[in-house]
């Protein structure tokens, strides 16, 4: 059996990926101040929830 670690891995290696878009990117189409700070966030959040339910589909099984 998959450990967590590896069960989980497809759920926050998306943070590499989604991390690297909010850095490269410098401009926004959206008129709001510091967009790149709330994509960031939004992206951290999102990962959060992702591996959490990645971790609760591995212990429920």
């Amino acid at each position: 059996m998959a450990k967590p670690i590896d069960f989980t891995a497809g759920a926050w290696t998306s943070l590499f990926w989604l991390a690297g878009i909010g850095v490269v990117c410098v401009r926004s189409w959206l008129p709001i101040p510091w967009h790149r700070l709330i994509y960031l966030l939004s992206a951290f959040t999102f990962t959060a929830f992702h591996t959490a339910h990645a971790a609760l589909v591995y212990f429920n099984q």
